[in-house]
């Protein structure tokens, strides 16, 4: 399943500029607690925490827009 579809229950995080599902940090989390998921929803876990991580802001990124002047 393609997170690209997957808007309506999305809220944007201002502070880490990347788009968060409840959903679906919920499902993280029980990957990490080690509880068992279906394997179409750890297919949308591993595909989530890969977009995250391809949209982190870098702390050397952060310093240069924090001082960057508007």
């Amino acid at each position: 399943m393609n997170l690209a579809f997957k808007t309506n229950n999305m809220s944007q995080n201002t502070f880490r500029k990347t788009i968060v599902d409840k959903r679906l940090e919920e499902l993280s989390d029980k990957v990490r607690r080690g509880t068992p998921i279906s394997m179409s929803e750890a297919i949308e876990v591993v595909e989530y925490q890969e977009m995250l991580k391809k949209n982190k802001i870098t702390l050397k990124d952060r310093f240069v827009n924090f001082f960057k002047i508007k």
